[in-house]
């Protein structure tokens, strides 16, 4: 059985304040069982005003700006394979392989798997994958980003999101994947005032 993970995009939030990191998970497993852990994190010592998304030795940043053009393109991308998911049963279409018109810019990351690297920004590809196995259909919605380091030494392709929408239990779980992406801003935002508040109890 063919899966992707899904993950999410990571970003640099331009901020003055110095927030402490907050960190949601979510775990897929891929088709290849190479990672099973997403974190997510805004803040910290490193980051003081950051987002950051590590998947396995990989890093990637955004800003809140370009957090919210993925966001945008993601959702674009995701309702378009449920369109063609849909046009392929109507017209018995068993095999699909398209590359999808959406795509997003990342700020810059950080390959960590013999030494850190750092890495500029990359651009994002979507991709509609349809086929059978096993009697089963499965149309997969997915975003990669091949990050190449600023040296010219290392490069890896990081999955971005990757999800089945014929398989109910992860669209349920990439709509909750979306709506933290729509919220992000504002959880931050909710996360600083509360710091604020215990700074001023304490002084």
């Amino acid at each position: 059985m063919k899966k992707f993970l899904l993950v999410l995009v990571a970003t640099l939030f331009t901020i003055g304040v110095n927030a402490q990191s907050s960190e949601t998970e979510f775990k897929f497993d891929d088709y290849k069982q190479q990672y099973s852990k997403l974190e997510i994190s805004f803040g910290g010592e490193y980051n003081k005003s950051n987002w950051q998304l590590k998947k396995g030795d990989q890093y990637i940043y955004l800003t809140q700006d370009d957090l919210d053009k993925a966001t945008i393109e993601i959702e674009k991308a995701f309702n378009k394979a449920v369109e063609w998911d849909k046009v392929a049963d109507e017209n018995n279409v068993d095999k699909l392989n398209k590359k999808m018109d959406f795509s997003f810019r990342t700020t810059g990351g950080m390959l960590n798997d013999s030494g850190f690297e750092g890495v500029g920004p990359h651009d994002a590809e979507f991709k509609f994958e349809r086929f059978e196995m096993s009697g089963k259909t499965y149309s997969y919605m997915s975003c990669n980003v091949w990050q190449s380091g600023d040296y010219g030494v290392r490069s890896a392709n990081c999955a971005v999101v990757g999800v089945n929408v014929r398989d109910e239990s992860q669209v349920q779980a990439f709509n909750k994947f979306l709506t933290f992406l729509k919220n992000s801003k504002t959880l931050v935002l909710e996360k600083i005032a509360k710091e604020k508040e215990k700074t001023k109890v304490f002084n």
